[in-house]
C-alpha cells in the first residue's frame, strides 16, 4: 500500500524472486503514510465510542495474536489503519489454536485464497460468506451446509428463522407391497439373434 511507483518497484522485485503479486482494489491506501492526515480525527471519533472486551478470542491483524484486555481502544484503531497487516501471522495463530474452519465475512472471497495459500493444509475448510454473481442467501446456505457436513454444529432454526416453513402433508396409508423394480433384459445367448 502506498505510492504507485513504490508498489510497482516492489512488485517487480517480488515477482523477480518467483512470488505472485496481485493488486487489491481498495478505496484508500490503508496501512500506508497516505492515511497519516486522518489518524488524529479517527482517534478523536473513536474516543466517543464505548469499547468492550470481546466475548470470544479475537485475533488482531495489527499484531497477529489474540487481543489482550484493554488493547481495544481508539489508539488501536489508529494503529490498525496505519500499520502493516499481520494477516499471515494471524492465520498461523488461529491454526496453532486449533482453528480448522475459516469463514471470510466480506463482499468477495479475497482473503480466503490468501489464507489457503499461506497454510496449505488440506484438512482446513475455507469458505467465503459472499461471492459476486451468487445470491447472498444461496452462498450463506452453502457455507452452512459445508460446515454441517464437516461436523460443525449449525443452528438451522436460526439459519431458517426468517423464513416460515410450511408443513407438507404425507400419505397416511402404508405403501402397497408391490415391486416397482425394472426387470433386467435377458442376456442373449451367443450365436442367437
Amino acid at each position: 500500500s502506498g505510492d504507485d511507483e513504490a508498489i510497482r518497484r516492489a512488485t517487480q522485485i517480488l515477482e523477480g524472486e518467483g512470488l505472485t503479486c496481485r493488486p487489491l482494489n481498495v478505496s484508500h491506501a490503508f496501512h500506508s503514510s497516505h492515511m497519516d492526515g486522518m489518524l488524529a480525527d479517527l482517534e478523536k471519533f473513536a474516543a466517543n465510542m464505548e469499547f468492550r472486551e470481546p466475548s470470544i478470542p479475537l485475533i488482531s491483524n495489527l499484531t497477529g495474536r489474540a487481543l489482550q484486555p484493554g488493547e481495544l481502544n481508539p489508539g488501536y484503531w489508529s494503529a490498525h489503519t496505519r500499520q502493516t497487516v499481520q494477516f499471515q501471522d494471524g492465520i498461523q495463530t488461529m491454526a496453532a489454536a486449533g482453528c480448522r474452519y475459516f469463514l471470510e465475512l466480506g463482499p468477495a472471497p479475497v482473503l480466503t485464497g490468501m489464507g489457503r495459500a499461506g497454510l496449505a493444509d488440506p484438512d482446513m475448510v475455507w469458505l467465503p460468506s459472499l461471492r459476486p454473481g451468487v445470491s447472498d442467501w444461496k452462498q450463506l446456505l452453502f457455507c452452512a451446509g459445508e460446515l454441517f457436513v464437516h461436523n460443525v454444529p449449525v443452528d438451522f432454526e436460526a439459519v431458517d428463522g426468517l423464513y416460515a416453513a410450511e408443513r407438507c402433508a404425507l400419505p397416511t396409508y402404508p405403501f402397497q407391497r408391490k415391486r416397482f423394480w425394472l426387470e433386467a433384459a435377458p442376456t442373449p445367448t451367443p450365436g442367437t439373434t
